[in-house]
């Protein structure tokens, strides 16, 4: 390959749903959200680097109680783009990747999977069990 090409895979391929499956349990149940960050130029698990974890400003009782995710911003890597999370959804982050982690697990269609989740009481969409 040229200079900047990408190499060629390595191990066995695997279609796209089942890296999608992959990349949910990663998420869901490996992936340490108060001590690892989303850094997309990284391409490695790791630490948050000291200036994306400052306190979120701005957001006074929103202010996530529990580790906000750091997810760096690929564009300015310095700013973390998770620290506008509230603990409502921080919550309902850790529960979709959960929901999303089963259904997959059962074999659910892609559809399924992506059929719009409101919390209880919307009128517009109703909690799927």
């Amino acid at each position: 390959p040229g200079v900047g090409a990408p190499s060629a895979p390595r191990g066995p391929r695997q279609s796209v749903g089942r890296l999608f499956q992959d990349f949910l349990r990663f998420y869901a149940e490996r992936f340490d959200f108060g001590s690892e960050a989303v850094a997309v130029w990284n391409g490695a698990r790791g630490p948050p680097c000291a200036s994306q974890v400052a306190e979120p400003a701005g957001l006074g009782d929103d202010a996530p109680a529990a580790a906000a995710p750091v997810v760096e911003d690929p564009f300015n890597p310095a700013r973390n783009l998770g620290l506008a999370m509230s603990d409502g959804g921080l919550e309902h982050l850790h529960k979709e990747l959960r929901r999303a982690t089963s259904l997959c697990s059962a074999g659910a269609s892609l559809s399924e999977l992506l059929t719009p989740w409101a919390p209880p009481g919307d009128g517009a969409m109703t909690e799927r069990a």
